[in-house]
Order: C-alpha cells, then sequence, then structure tokens
C-alpha cells in the first residue's frame, strides 16, 4: 500500500488526473474491504475491542499483529471463528484482491501510456509481482506448514516469525513463487493491453466463454460441482467457481486437491492458462491492435 501511495503522487505530478481518480478509489475500496472484514471478525468482542480493532486495521497493522499470533501460538479467542493464522490468510487475500491487483493493472496501462519510463512505477510494478508471487506461494503451502506447527514443531519454532520458509523449503519455495510472479504478471500484461486496445465488451465476453470451457472441464473430469455445495440443487458457486476466477489471475497449489479440482483438472487448466497467455500479447500485435495504444 505505501507503493501506492507514492504512485498517488506521481499520478498527480505526472496530470494523469484519471489514474489518480482510479487509484484513489481502489484504495479507499480496499481499505473498506479490510474495515468490513475486520468489525466481522469480531463479532465476539466487547465494543471497546473492536473499534480498538477498527484502529488496528486503519493503520495497517493487522499483517503484524496476526502474524505474531501465528507464530506465538496463540489461541482462538473465545466465540471468534478464526484463529490467527486464518486471519492472516484472509488479510493476504483481500489486499491482493482488492489492491494489489487492481492497482497492478492501473499502473502497467499507465506506464504504457507515458511518455517515457520513470522509476517509480517501475518499481512499484516489480514490488506488486513479487508480492503477489510470495503470498500466493505462500498460501499454497500454508496449510501443510501450519498443519506441522501445530502437530509436531510448537510455537516459536519458525523463523523470521513464520513469514519465511524453512531450510530447504527454500527451493521448493522459490520455484513456486517463480511459477506464480510469472502468471499473475503475464495476466496482468495481456488484460491492461487487451484493456487499452480492444472494444469494451471484448474481455467480460472473454472471460464468460473462458468460464464456460472451465465449467465443460469440470464436467468431463467429474469436477462439476463446487467442493462445499451443500444440497443437489445447482448452487450459485456450481456456476460461477471460485478456482476458475481465482486461478484466472494466480494458481494456487490448494486446488489441485483431490477434494477440489484434482491433480489432472487443476494441471491441464494451468498448462492451458499459460499457453493461451503467453500468445494473446502477440496475436494482439500481429493483429495490429497494439499499435493503436496512443
Amino acid at each position: 500500500m505505501v507503493s501506492d501511495l507514492l504512485m498517488l503522487r506521481f499520478y498527480k505530478d505526472t496530470g494523469d488526473h484519471k489514474s489518480y481518480i482510479t487509484s484513489l478509489i481502489i484504495l479507499m475500496w480496499a481499505m473498506s474491504a479490510h474495515v468490513v472484514n475486520s468489525l466481522s471478525q469480531n463479532k465476539h468482542s466487547s465494543l471497546k475491542i473492536r473499534a480498538l480493532r477498527v484502529l488496528q486495521t486503519l493503520f495497517l497493522l493487522n499483517p503484524l499483529v496476526y502474524t505474531f499470533g501465528k507464530w506465538s501460538g496463540k489461541a482462538k479467542e473465545e466465540g471468534a471463528t478464526m484463529s490467527s493464522n486464518q486471519l492472516l490468510v484472509f488479510t493476504k487475500l483481500i489486499e491482493m484482491l482488492f489492491e494489489a491487483l487492481s492497482q497492478l493493472i492501473l499502473q502497467v496501462g499507465a506506464l504504457m501510456r507515458a511518455d517515457s519510463i520513470s522509476l517509480l512505477p517501475v518499481a512499484s510494478i516489480c514490488l506488486s509481482v513479487v508480492t503477489a508471487g510470495f503470498l500466493i506461494s505462500d498460501l499454497s503451502v500454508g496449510i501443510e506448514r501450519s498443519a506441522m506447527t501445530d502437530q509436531m514443531r510448537g510455537p516459536h519454532t519458525a523463523k523470521w516469525c513464520g513469514i519465511l520458509p524453512l531450510n530447504f523449503e527454500w527451493v521448493f519455495f522459490l520455484g513456486h513463487m517463480m511459477l506464480v510472479s510469472g502468471y499473475f504478471a503475464a495476466h496482468v500484461l495481456a488484460l491492461t493491453v487487451e484493456g487499452l486496445v480492444l472494444p469494451g465488451y471484448a474481455i467480460p465476453a472473454f472471460m464468460v466463454g473462458e468460464l464456460g470451457l472451465f465449467l465443460f472441464w469440470g464436467w468431463k473430469y467429474g469436477r462439476a460441482r463446487w467442493f462445499l455445495g451443500s444440497s443437489n440443487r445447482l448452487g450459485f458457486f456450481d456456476v460461477l467457481r471460485p478456482e476458475w476466477l481465482i486461478m484466472s489471475f494466480v494458481p494456487i497449489m490448494m486446488f489441485g486437491a483431490p477434494f477440489m479440482l484434482g491433480g489432472k483438472t487443476f494441471a491441464g487448466w494451468i498448462a492451458y492458462k499459460l499457453l493461451l497467455t503467453t500468445f494473446r500479447v502477440p496475436v494482439l500485435h500481429l493483429g495490429g491492435w497494439v499499435g493503436r495504444v496512443d
């Protein structure tokens, strides 16, 4: 969020009023999501505690507080629905979905329209991509790591308060982080270019078509229903699949679990997305669309 605040000044100094207003709206929307999450997760607390935790949210202290709670083995509060680790996961997801992704698309578009390349937007874009890669990689292995800490290692044993991988976890973690960062950056670049050069209906139409392909893919391999569905009736998430929405931008390994998509369906869809995204921008260039960017 710090880099996004610096980008506000950049937009103002360069006279990019539209990006300035859009970035400000995104920041307000993201902060509102954090506040709503804080209020909903602290319904069991007194009014004073809820007010203090809203202030904690506004001062961007939630990641620090939840990380310390996770590392120290803090027990779930009486009446709470989530542990410190689960609260930290939700905070990361809100940060990525409500702020990092939107701001990254906005920054890439602003950089492509700029007369010259400036250090600040380039640094902010790189930081956003690396941060998204780290967060998603951490979420992908977080369940197993937390289970091992709870069952074997115990609290206080993870280095760096549990933020960084341990020992040989780095080998797998960095490899997965590189995959996720590249996947995320390629999708953002493709969407940004398409948003700049294609008609307004093109991207929604493409995403609806891709959702249909995902539903067919799941049906073909016996994964036609959302795994948390509690009824035999067709539910909302059976149609608008959360896995498809999230994997449009990031591949979370958890979706490859047998009770969700399964390894074959998950790996096939990721391979399809990587292949498609690799050729989207070159196809636009060959078709003469990219040259229309002002």
